[in-house]
């Protein structure tokens, strides 16, 4: 999965959470780990951890809220985060104004 989607996934040993971890966030505090949680069905929760979750509250609330598509969440905020990377620095997504404020 991590190979083809780009997605770290790790299932807690209670067998109702999931952590979600994108190969394009850094693996500490500064990056981005999805939590899902369900006590059964197909309803639950969703937390988002680590600094790259402050700018995405539109992007959830626009595919987990109003079109509840994880799918399509998961689709944006890799391509959000790519583009932040050295990888989408490389390509030329970021604008150089914006790699001079961080």
């Amino acid at each position: 999965v991590f190979s083809l989607l780009g997605w770290r996934i790790k299932f807690d040993a209670n067998g109702h959470d999931v952590r979600l971890s994108s190969m394009y966030a850094p693996r500490n505090k500064h990056g981005l780990t999805l939590k899902f949680s369900s006590q059964g069905g197909h309803f639950g929760t969703m937390q988002m951890l680590g600094g790259m979750a402050k700018g995405l509250g539109d992007v959830r609330t626009y595919w987990v809220e109003q079109r509840q598509s994880i799918p399509g969440f998961l689709a944006q905020v890799t391509l959000e985060m790519f583009e932040k990377t050295t990888f989408g620095r490389a390509a030329g997504y970021v604008p150089v104004d914006e790699l001079e404020d961080e």
